[in-house]
């Protein structure tokens, strides 16, 4: 009988330590939500709001350019989160490793992102790259770009800002993964006669998938529903659905319709998760099939290698 308290004791203190970040998460996040979603099924903002489902209507319907602009973003996250993971996955594999000396600083320089106002950054880069500035002048002096040349307020200028901002969540997450490979075991595979290639695509890629699904869950979303880069940076073609979420709440004061649309974006950004979630443990299973037929993980290197 005394060891019941004792169950119960170690049963309660995990929920009293998860308690304040539990009740921050639901006042923060899930009250929220509730109340996007009350707001659009309202005919307009409160007080005298009534029920209706023609927000929706609205939204779902192809005569309108929302669902269009839902996939535009989804696919402008695809492509920055892809980018991002090309300019992260190097320099992940450089300070996990290859560098043996001085890797906090390193790490501490690709944080230097975070401490950076985003609006500082954008103005920055515009001054940088405007016609005649610190990068464009000597592009034009050297006759790389005409005279006048700028990538200012366009699409280009917008993904460039985009992958500055989230590249070192990707150089984070991937660095973790990647840190906690066994080198013996690359060493093992490079004694068998395995290539670079064989290395990256049998061994490291599969060791690092965690990282790159964690730092996909961490870029895709925010880019898909960004706003202020195409505002000021992607000039008058770069619009997507948070920006037309922003014009109903700053302009059109349409809020019921701005809630409507933050949740469709919602809805299809936890659906690519699902799909991503989906495809990390096939391959998680792929490779548990593998390692069971092969026997264990020496002949997993030695097939590595073939």
């Amino acid at each position: 009988m005394a060891l019941a308290p004792r169950r119960l004791g170690r049963a309660f203190i995990p929920a009293l330590l998860m308690a304040p970040t539990g009740l921050l998460l639901l006042v923060m996040i899930v009250g929220p939500l509730v109340a996007v979603a009350a707001y659009s099924l309202f005919d307009q903002a409160p007080p005298g709001a009534h029920f209706t489902w023609a927000q929706w209507e609205t939204a779902l319907s192809f005569q309108q350019v929302y669902l269009g602009l839902v996939l535009r973003s989804l696919g402008l996250a695809a492509l920055v989160t892809v980018l991002t993971i090309a300019a992260a996955y190097p320099m992940a594999y450089a300070l996990a490793l290859v560098l043996r000396r001085n890797q906090m600083t390193w790490l501490a320089l690709v944080m230097v992102p975070f401490l950076t106002s985003s609006l500082l950054l954008i103005y920055s880069f515009i001054v940088l790259f405007q016609p005649g500035g610190p990068v464009m002048a000597p592009l034009a002096a050297l006759h790389l770009v005409a005279r006048g040349a700028t990538i200012v307020y366009t699409p280009y200028a917008m993904i460039l800002v985009l992958l500055y901002e989230y590249v070192p969540y990707m150089v984070l997450t991937l660095y973790t993964s990647l840190e906690q490979v066994d080198r013996s075991l690359l060493d093992a595979a490079r004694s068998l006669g395995a290539g670079r290639r064989t290395l990256f695509v049998r061994i490291l890629l599969p060791l690092s998938a965690p990282g790159l699904a964690v730092g996909a869950v961490l870029v895709f979303p925010p880019v898909a529903g960004a706003f202020v880069e195409p505002e000021i940076l992607g000039g008058p073609s770069a619009f997507f659905i948070g920006n037309a979420i922003q014009n109903q709440i700053v302009q059109v004061y349409d809020w019921p319709l701005a809630a409507c649309l933050s949740l469709l974006l919602l809805f299809a950004v936890l659906a690519c998760l699902g799909l991503l979630q989906a495809a990390v443990a096939a391959a998680r299973a792929l490779g548990a099939r593998r390692s069971r037929t092969t026997g264990g993980a020496t002949p997993t290197v030695a097939e590595a290698a073939s």
